[in-house]
């Protein structure tokens, strides 16, 4: 084999494995306020969990609020552990607007609904090779 077909080879065989190790996260969020702004939604990593929710996170989405059920898709996400955040920023100002530390907009997570700010620990979920289906309401 020559050595151009040799490095093509050998990078397709790393391309192959590489998106064999990947896996697509559907968020679908429910009980969006209707024609409000955006959805922000947020992949963070277990690594960065000291992050979540409000920190930059691992792969972020923005999705028109033209429903009140939405759903964004994250392509490509390695095995690990994760943890989801969204917010209806009605404002576009890509942030939770709070008074008092009390958010404003509605927000939701992976986790179960909490009146304070979510942990990572409470909200995580595992990748593995199959796509995940992650369901939650802003509230």
């Amino acid at each position: 084999m020559k050595r151009p077909f040799l490095f093509l080879y050998i990078a397709l065989v790393l391309c192959s494995c590489s998106l064999a190790e990947a896996a697509q996260v559907t968020v679908k969020i429910k009980n969006v306020k209707k024609n409000a702004g955006n959805v922000k939604v947020g992949l963070f990593t277990a690594d960065k969990q000291a992050d979540f929710p409000n920190g930059k996170a691992f792969m972020e989405k923005t999705v028109p609020a033209n429903a009140s059920e939405l759903s964004a898709v994250f392509d490509s996400v390695a095995y690990g552990t994760y943890a989801v955040g969204a917010f209806n920023d009605e404002n576009k100002n890509s942030k939770l607007d709070k008074v008092l530390g009390i958010p404003k907009e509605a927000y939701g997570n992976s986790g179960k609904y909490t009146k304070t700010e979510p942990k990572f620990v409470n909200s995580k979920f595992q990748i593995g090779k199959e796509d995940e289906l992650i369901e939650f309401p802003l509230h």
